[in-house]
């Protein structure tokens, strides 16, 4: 309990033995003293009762259980350094990780306490006690889902490996969204060694949030290998996983996509760089296969209007390029670059760094008229959140592509 919560039920408690004291004449005192740095424990409250007789002093006194606010990280393999951090520290007795115990050491304050995860601690509970009491943090429910691209292509017929972007929907009950992570393990369904990634959860809601990283597939022996690949709830939830199949091969060298559009912007877009509802967000785009058909080639620019400010995403290393010309569809995923800056001084550019990853899907509908061409865009940044999605789609939990305001896509 806080000092606060004590001194609010000392009260509680005197006031009750002042309506029964005063009807004899009684005077009723107490109070709630911190005690000295040299004391092994973190506060006592001292009891007193004060009558005409004179005044009686409680021999045992309470202490006050610890109170954590964050244990970071939440996760991680033997010898992690942790740091818990919350009040009455002073004093404690053990800090334990599902039941084993770690070295610690706490700061003055008694609000910090410095520990690594022992070698034989398994997954649990972060616990410290002191004389007061044991608290006990456990990771908070979730639940995960896998929303990534399903099929997956080398950059180059020359290249036996693909760089995969997985990602995954996450909704808690409670907490900060932006505390979960999402664990990626890619294993091949043929055998060999899994990969895995791990990214943050960037906010959709309050409650619900998208998370993505990039691991590497290859496409084995036979130019083409799938992977199951699951996705874990880490952080600060837990909960049960999800799984998917993804295929990686080599490309078609003949694909590529040109052009360019406009989306215009409603409510159902999310992420800290959405754009104003009803402004338009641009893409140009032109993607291909040099002519020896051994690695992509071009660039991709995004842009969104929030207010007079601009935010500018630009491909600077394209990592995969899927077509299905019969469909006239094609998905599209590159690393990049972003910037913004001041519609009033387009010249005072600020870098908002680089290794954010674009996902652009397109339809192109021939001889469109009234059913224009589709796009879908998604970038999430270094960490793997999400930042933003042209239009997020709540039932498959995925960006949904909507028909162009104007332009015009080319798949081939």
């Amino acid at each position: 309990v806080s000092n606060q919560r004590a001194r609010a039920a000392f009260k509680q408690n005197l006031e009750a033995a002042t309506q029964a004291l005063n009807k004899e004449g009684h005077e009723v005192q107490g109070r709630v003293a911190d005690i000295r740095k040299s004391d092994q424990c973190a506060k006592l409250i001292e009891w007193a009762i004060t009558t005409l007789g004179g005044t009686a002093t409680s021999a045992a006194k309470f202490t006050v259980a610890p109170t954590i606010t964050l244990v970071a990280p939440l996760n991680g393999g033997s010898g992690t350094p942790v740091t818990i951090t919350g009040t009455n520290f002073t004093g404690a007795t053990s800090v334990t990780f599902n039941g084993s115990a770690a070295t610690f050491s706490v700061n003055l304050a008694g609000t910090q306490i410095t520990t690594s995860v022992p070698s034989a601690a398994t997954n649990g509970a972060v616990k410290v006690t002191n004389p007061g009491g044991t608290l006990t943090v456990l990771a908070a429910n979730g639940t995960v889902t896998y929303t990534g691209l399903q099929d997956y292509t080398t950059a180059s017929s020359s290249s036996s490996t693909a760089a995969v972007s997985s990602s995954a929907y996450v909704s808690v009950s409670a907490g900060d969204i932006t505390t979960a992570k999402v664990v990626f393990t890619a294993t091949p369904i043929s055998g060999g060694a899994p990969q895995t990634c791990t990214a943050s959860a960037g906010a959709i809601s309050a409650t619900t949030g998208s998370a993505s990283c990039t691991w590497t597939g290859s496409v084995g022996a036979a130019g083409g290998q799938s992977y199951t690949v699951t996705a874990a709830l880490a952080g600060n939830y837990t909960g049960p996983s999800d799984q998917a199949t993804v295929n990686v091969h080599l490309p078609n060298q003949t694909n590529f996509i040109t052009g360019g559009g406009q989306l215009v912007l409603t409510s159902n877009q999310v992420g800290k760089f959405a754009g104003d509802v009803g402004s338009k967000a641009n893409l140009g785009l032109n993607v291909k296969y040099n002519k020896a058909g051994t690695n992509l080639q071009g660039n991709a620019n995004i842009i969104v209007r929030r207010g007079t400010t601009i935010f500018h995403f630009k491909s600077n290393v394209l990592l995969q390029l899927n077509v299905d010309a019969t469909k006239g569809a094609a998905t599209f995923t590159s690393k990049a670059t972003a910037e913004t800056w001041d519609a009033a001084t387009p010249t005072i550019i600020t870098s908002l760094g680089g290794n954010f990853t674009i996902q652009v899907q397109m339809h192109d509908v021939p001889n469109s008229g009234p059913a224009k061409d589709t796009l879908g865009i998604t970038i999430w940044d270094g960490s793997g959140a999400l930042v933003f999605s042209s239009y997020w789609d709540a039932i498959t939990k995925t960006t949904k592509e909507q028909a162009i305001g104007g332009g015009n896509l080319q798949v081939h």
